[in-house]
C-alpha cells in the first residue's frame, strides 16, 4: 500500500482534531468541578493581603530551615 502525502496530512490532521477535541473535554471537566466545588470565595484586597502574607510565613519558614 502506497501512503501519500496527502493521505498522512489527512491522517495527522484527524489526530490533532481527537486531540483538541480531548483538550476541549478535560478543560470543560475541569471548569464543572471548579463551579460545583463549593461555596465561592471572594477575590477581596483582604483575600490577596492574608494569601501574601501565608506564603511569606511559609518561605520565612523554610529558609529558616535551611539555614538550622
Amino acid at each position: 500500500m502506497v501512503v501519500t502525502a496527502a493521505k498522512r496530512e489527512y491522517f495527522r490532521e484527524l489526530v490533532r482534531q481527537d486531540q483538541k477535541q480531548k483538550e476541549n473535554e478535560r478543560l470543560e471537566a475541569m471548569l464543572l468541578e471548579g463551579l460545583n466545588s463549593g461555596t465561592a470565595t471572594a477575590m477581596t484586597t483582604q483575600y490577596w493581603e492574608d494569601v501574601r502574607q501565608a506564603v511569606q510565613e511559609r518561605l520565612t519558614k523554610r529558609k529558616q530551615q535551611y539555614q538550622g
